[in-house]
């Protein structure tokens, strides 16, 4: 392949990118495949086999993460803050609707008759 052609082929793939971190269903389907390949997380299993399995699907995430900084930095931030604030909402929604210690002590005493 020559390097024109080479620079035509990566040209077309930064608009592909560029395409689907533009919307917010593209970059929660970017998001997906990141967690999906456990990009965040430890490869660590404790089996030699299984480990590598599991190291090879981190390694894919890591490339295309560094593929959507490289080509799209601020739409790769953006997804970042978008994941970020949807996550913390989620905890926030989840400690609201967890009972206090006080609470779990009184619905125990109420149980109990006592």
């Amino acid at each position: 392949m020559s390097a024109k052609a080479r620079a035509k082929q990566r040209e077309t793939w930064r608009r592909t990118v560029s395409a689907v971190l533009s919307t917010a269903e593209g970059r929660a389907f970017a998001w997906g495949l990141l967690e999906r390949a456990n990009t965040f997380g430890s490869s660590y299993t404790g089996e030699a086999l299984s480990g590598a399995y599991a190291e090879g699907r981190r390694s894919i995430g890591l490339d295309v993460m560094r593929e959507l900084q490289t080509l799209e930095p601020s739409h790769y931030s953006l997804m970042v803050r978008e994941q970020t604030d949807a996550r913390t909402r989620e905890l926030l929604e989840t400690a609201a609707n967890t009972p206090t210690p006080a609470q779990v002590a009184a619905d125990v005493e109420d149980f109990l008759g006592a």
